[in-house]
């Protein structure tokens, strides 16, 4: 598969949020991968809550071989050298098994908890 990299646009909108349900607020930005032989969506990362030296972030894969392809290389250059920013972060539920797991893999680590900060007891 050959990806592809796109700037997120209104027309990404209703995959990414079938993908990872988000709001779209003021600053939101992104970056979406297609794969270049069949255009399909096949990953997207989603930045917003950007301050002067961090930017939450969201990502998105249809399957975890996708990051063989170079798109988190792709996205972190995007935000540490284009973009000057120091810290990535994202918040995960702690019942979302998977998500954890795949955000570890990623290269993030645990900061801190908020009890009952998406539902109680998540």
């Amino acid at each position: 598969m050959k990806l592809r990299i796109a700037a997120l646009t209104p027309n990404d909108w209703e995959w990414v949020c079938e993908q990872v349900p988000i709001l779209l607020v003021e600053d939101t930005s992104g970056l979406v991968g297609f794969d270049d032989e069949t255009g399909e969506r096949v990953c997207a990362a989603v930045f917003d809550n950007w301050t002067n030296t961090s930017v939450q972030t969201h990502v998105m894969v249809t399957n975890p071989i996708i990051l063989r392809h170079g798109f988190m290389e792709f996205c972190t250059d995007f935000i540490f050298n284009d973009q000057n920013k120091v810290v990535a972060y994202g918040m995960v539920p702690s019942d979302k098994v998977k998500a954890l797991k795949f955000n570890k893999h990623l290269g993030f680590s645990e900061k801190m908890r908020f009890e009952d900060g998406f539902d109680v007891g998540v």
